[in-house]
């Protein structure tokens, strides 16, 4: 599986960093595979000119997996 272009935010896949929280729906969300493992496979190494967001209740910034395959 190919990760996301550079200008795609990634996301962590969690509310925050003072709780275990995190998104329900992270294991489909390809902004989460993406920071998770596909990056690396892809050779990316650092995320200098990739935001990363924060996981978000109610989020409308998901991207399906099965929308990316």
């Amino acid at each position: 599986m190919k990760t996301l272009p550079e200008g795609f935010a990634r996301c962590s896949g969690r509310y925050n960093f003072y709780t275990t929280d995190v998104c329900p729906d992270r294991e489909t969300c390809m902004r989460y595979q993406a920071f998770r493992f596909l990056d690396s496979e892809a050779g990316i190494e650092h995320y200098r000119a990739i935001g990363v967001m924060m996981a978000v209740i109610n989020c409308n910034e998901k991207i399906d997996v099965e929308d990316v395959e």
